[in-house]
């Protein structure tokens, strides 16, 4: 599911395995994640056959952050590594441009 268009191009992504940091931590599920190298560039994942853009959407009010955008700002993005929290409910990606 796209919801805002598609993409221009991109440089680089990652595989990133369910469970990558041990037995229910880490994403539930195997992700592939890349961004575009662009500016405003938005960041997208694959699942299971399916593209998600997870730049600039998401639900509930985000007046106060990043512009007033839900989800992930637009950026030119590269790169997503994952750090783990050592919490089964939160996985840390550290992004760069």
């Amino acid at each position: 599911t796209i919801n805002e268009g598609t993409f221009t191009y991109f440089c680089s992504g990652q595989v990133h395995e369910a469970n990558t940091f041990g037995p229910n931590i880490g994403f539930v599920d195997r992700l592939y994640i890349f961004g575009e190298e662009i500016d405003d560039g938005k960041m997208f994942a694959i699942h299971e056959k399916t593209l998600y853009q997870i730049t600039g959407v998401g639900v509930g009010d985000a007046s106060l952050i990043q512009g007033g955008v839900n989800g992930m700002g637009f950026d030119s993005l590269e790169n997503a590594a994952l750090i783990s929290t050592g919490e089964e409910d939160h996985v840390v990606m550290m992004l760069s441009p």
